[in-house]
């Protein structure tokens, strides 16, 4: 029963973990699951609470059998219900609800902690009136409830190499503060230890004694008779359990990039890292001006590019990445009157500013030359026909590999369909992909008259007219 609510029943949880407001936990409470959102409380006590706060009068009758309330000033969490039933088994965790980005939880830790005295302790201190000598064996410094919990396998002194395994009680414990917890086995009274939490001055009490101490580091220390020599041939463990808060990150799908923290690994399919190759090695390009080209008034160099160059540009790609003097940008394709272009469109319309100061592209006209427009060197008056600008550039074409999944692996998989994708703006503008009659039949059971006709590639992203019987429609694939 809890001393100041007579009808309420609770237990510690201990220190091993916290609650954060605003957030969402699950708590298993015997075999029933319920879903939590934290929230702040003043009264009767300063934290953070989730379940129904009504049985503690800390706020509105939510329906479950507990209230569970984590304490600011002590930083440990307590569990109210109810329920006479002498104990409880709890569990509470959170999880990363579906579609949801990265959430906090915890996750549960093993640690294990060695020492071996054949190499002596540095760090000692000694408290005179107490006549021991504290000599450091680890970092560690694991709470109470941890320590209560700890397995500790530990040599005898005099060398043995038996191993004996030794855990502590309550009443093992023989001062205990926030700074400094000591403990001694009952069943192996030779050896005593501490845990110091905080390093510099710290006050105990100890046996009626009220000491000030000053520990030189933290961590976890042995305790020794002032003046005995301290055994070089001790060997010990401890292992125990921590609970850790995490940040969870949910996994994208869509990540391509395998150094990022949402990438899946060994995925059956999907899209699978950026493929980078070479297009253009540095170049410097000379482009002249023209006042009343069919592009506007550029800077601008239209040149025959090599067969080589003509078949990788229109090959299947999705970005192009392109080094303008010295400057990186990444770039999409798109297609303009024929022609495949990257860079920025906006002075053309329709494509809006994307903030590269060239265009530039492949496949314009009856003999696809190789087209550069300078958009970033300014024009005036003065500004002569056939004035020359020269540009470092350099450009990579990065093709988006794909993960596919056998075909074993599917049913009813038509073996012999295979789908044509053809590099995006390979087909100009006009272009008739079908023109003919179709022959259309009702089906057993359908509305609907279909038709088969040949088959079609058709480019996602691309606009077309449709015209059926005369009547034409505007349709996007």
């Amino acid at each position: 029963p809890h001393p100041n609510f007579t009808h309420l029943y609770f237990g510690y949880l201990g220190n091993l973990f916290s609650l954060i407001a605003g957030e969402t936990y699950y708590v298993v409470w015997g075999e029933d699951t319920f879903k939590c959102v934290a929230q702040e409380v003043t009264s009767p006590i300063a934290g953070i609470a989730i379940g129904n706060l009504s049985l503690a009068g800390m706020g509105e009758d939510t329906g479950e059998p507990f209230a569970i309330a984590y304490g600011l000033e002590d930083n440990s969490t307590a569990a109210f219900t109810l329920s006479t039933d002498s104990t409880h088994t709890i569990r509470i965790y959170q999880k990363i609800e579906n579609g949801g980005g990265g959430q906090t939880g915890f996750i549960e830790k093993e640690v294990l902690v060695e020492w071996d005295t054949s190499v002596m302790p540095t760090v000692t201190f000694d408290i005179p009136e107490l006549n021991h000598t504290l000599y450091k064996l680890a970092d560690a410094t694991p709470t109470k409830e941890q320590l209560l919990a700890a397995e500790f396998r530990i040599s005898s002194a005099n060398g043995d190499s038996d191993m004996y395994t030794q855990t502590i009680s309550e009443t093992d414990i023989l001062m205990a503060t926030d700074d400094i917890i000591g403990f001694q086995f009952s069943s192996e009274p030779t050896f005593g230890y501490a845990v110091c939490y905080v390093a510099g001055e710290i006050s105990v009490d100890f046996n009626g004694i009220s000491l000030t101490i000053t520990v030189p580091e933290a961590g976890f220390y042995q305790l020794w008779t002032i003046g005995m020599e301290f055994p070089n041939t001790l060997v010990g463990s401890m292992s125990y359990t921590v609970t850790e808060k995490v940040d969870f990150i949910q996994s994208d799908w869509n990540q391509a990039d395998s150094t990022q923290p949402d990438y899946i690994k060994n995925k059956p399919f999907g899209l699978g890292e950026m493929q980078i190759k070479p297009f253009l090695p540095t170049t410097t390009m000379t482009l002249a001006y023209s006042s009343n080209s069919f592009f506007g008034s550029y800077y601008i160099s239209s040149s025959e590019p090599t067969e080589e160059d003509l078949i990788a540009w229109a090959s299947n790609w999705d970005i192009a990445k392109i080094i303008w003097d010295g400057v990186e940008y990444i770039c999409e394709p798109k297609n303009y009157q024929g022609i495949k272009f990257i860079g920025n469109f906006a002075a053309w319309g329709g494509f809006g500013d994307s903030g590269e100061p060239f265009i530039f592209g492949y496949g314009y006209g009856a003999f696809n030359n190789m087209l550069v427009i300078d958009l970033a060197t300014p024009v005036t008056e003065d500004t002569t026909e056939g004035a020359m600008v020269a540009h470092e550039v350099a450009i990579s074409l990065g093709q988006q590999s794909i993960i596919k999944l056998d075909p074993k692996f599917i049913e009813n998989i038509d073996y012999e369909t295979q789908v044509i994708n053809k590099p995006f703006g390979s087909i100009p503008s006009g272009t008739v992909v079908f023109n003919g009659v179709v022959d259309c039949n009702q089906q057993d059971g359908d509305s609907e008259y279909i038709g088969m006709i040949d088959q079609i590639d058709l480019i996602s992203g691309a606009a077309y007219l449709v015209e059926i019987d005369g009547t034409s429609f505007n349709a996007v694939a």
